[in-house]
């Protein structure tokens, strides 16, 4: 659970999920994630989707993150929508579990 995690916040209205667009490459990706316990969704006044972190406060659809953590794979034992949890390898899904919320 040390890998890092950077790029922009990023709200999809279609699976009304929320990601992280990520560009080493110039490419997009995306990755499910698991946000730590405590967290809840928001929506600003300005109509952004994102979440309220404990200990980091509000992070907005096209924020610039940081995340610490890892990847976890299925099976979990809570229940995530299909569409929030990428799949990464054929035939199994996975989801990116934030121990750490950096500015």
């Amino acid at each position: 659970m040390d890998a890092l995690l950077t790029g922009t916040l990023w709200y999809d209205p279609e699976s009304r999920c929320l990601f992280v667009r990520h560009r080493p490459t110039g490419e997009v990706e995306l990755a499910g994630l698991l946000w730590p316990p405590g967290t809840r969704p928001v929506i600003h006044d300005d109509g952004r989707r994102g979440v309220d972190a404990p200990g980091r406060g509000l992070i907005l659809d096209g924020d610039r993150v940081e995340f610490g953590g890892g990847f976890v794979f299925r099976p979990f034992e809570f229940e995530v929508p299909e569409d929030c949890v990428p799949e990464t390898d054929p035939g199994s899904t996975a989801m990116f579990a934030i121990t750490q919320l950096d500015n």
